[in-house]
């Protein structure tokens, strides 16, 4: 990916939908922003872009549901306050989020096992809690009932935590809670026409940019499906592009963190135009595993470095028309 230098906040177009409409502005202030969460509409309609999706939430039209961002690849839409509870993770608004103290000190491991014993309480590698795991109507579950990515855990004073979370009967999954009531919501356009990955750059822009904001970091980037167990960003968790996502968001969240306010630029050249745009773009795909090479001009305080890389395009796994 090439890190593109741009003004990001004065290019979201702000359009807060009207207070009075009820059913999308909750009218609450979050009491803290833990998350950012990630959405997208699987709706692929070429109209479906973001002044839409954007124009949808001014409707009276019955529907409770809401979110702060409404983004495209070229667009970004602002429709709910940004410290405003929106609706839009499936987890409702009427729980406390509390970090509840498990028992157990932190063993080194920021990603333990998480299960849930024979009478019902949470384990941590294999260490029984004293936290309750929600049940199915009384029935004690197991871990297949998490959400694909499970049970968030924090550390907190050298023990670990578990937040709030809840049996989402919709979905049949126990599920994490905060998703309506601690984080900001962003819809990503699926749009046929649009470039979506331009739309995947252009998102991890927007997601950067507010993990800077609320000091948040990479691991409070959420999907909807953390929160409910909807299959939701269903395209990037269907093309398995996630991984690509936070990439995208960790470079941006890096440049945020240490070149705002310097005066650096960056100047990027495709040295293979053949395949390769100078924004990093694939434009002509040979079909079979191959190399393309770029160049990096960078301009810091007056004096200016070039570096030449080589990156690695992995053959078309599908037959061409």
């Amino acid at each position: 990916p090439f890190y593109n230098q741009y003004d990001f906040e004065s290019s979201i177009k702000v359009d807060i939908v009207d207070s009075s409409n009820t059913d999308k502005r909750s009218n609450r202030l979050r009491l803290e922003t833990r998350y950012i969460t990630v959405h997208n509409t699987g709706m692929n309609d070429p109209s479906h872009k973001a002044k839409l999706l954007n124009d949808m939430q001014h409707r009276v039209d019955g529907r409770v549901a809401s979110w702060h961002f409404s983004i495209d690849d070229t667009d970004v839409y602002q429709s709910l306050p940004i410290d405003e509870v929106g609706y839009h993770a499936g987890d409702g608004t009427s729980r406390a989020l509390i970090d509840y103290p498990t028992g157990v000190m932190f063993n080194g491991n920021y990603s333990p096992y998480v299960d849930i014993s024979s009478d019902g309480y949470y384990t941590i590698d294999g260490v029984k809690t004293k936290v309750v795991a929600p049940t199915k109507n009384g029935q004690i579950l197991n871990r297949s009932y998490f959400t694909s990515r499970g049970v968030r855990v924090n550390v907190i004073n050298g023990e670990y935590h578990i937040p709030t979370t809840y049996f989402n009967s919709s979905y049949n999954q126990i599920a994490n809670y905060g998703g309506n009531i601690a984080s900001v919501g962003i819809e990503t356009c699926v749009n046929e026409g649009g470039n979506f990955n331009r739309t995947m750059r252009h998102l991890g822009k927007l997601v950067a940019w507010l993990l800077h904001k609320y000091n948040l970091g990479l691991n409070d980037v959420m999907q909807h499906n953390d929160f409910s167990g909807k299959q939701c960003p269903q395209d990037i968790r269907n093309s398995d592009r996630w991984g690509e996502l936070m990439h995208l968001i960790y470079l941006e969240l890096f440049a945020l963190r240490n070149f705002t306010n310097k005066n650096i630029t960056f100047e990027f050249k495709s040295l293979t135009p053949t395949i390769m745009n100078d924004n990093g773009e694939i434009i002509n795909h040979p079909g079979v595993d191959s190399v393309v090479s770029y160049q990096v001009k960078v301009t810091y305080q007056g004096e200016t470095r070039t570096y030449e890389y080589t990156s690695f395009v992995d053959k078309l796994t599908f037959q061409r028309p």
